[in-house]
């Protein structure tokens, strides 16, 4: 995949970034809000998809002669 050392060599050459402690929370803040709007999204996906479900088996189930 390339030499071993020519990555330790970029690493070695990049240029240090002190980030402060509110740029750090503002991150995990940042990740904390992403992670419930992805919760969010996702209960809203399924409980849709499951009404739909039950919508379409209650349908046939009253359509279809038992």
């Amino acid at each position: 995949m390339g030499e071993p050392g020519k990555m330790d060599d970029l690493i070695a050459g990049a240029h240090r970034v002190e980030a402060g402690a509110h740029d750090a929370g503002r991150a995990v803040g940042l990740g904390v809000a992403l992670v419930a709007v992805g919760a969010t999204v996702a209960f809203i996906v399924v409980g849709t998809a499951q009404g739909l479900l039950l919508s379409v088996v209650a349908f046939f189930s009253g359509v279809w002669p038992s």
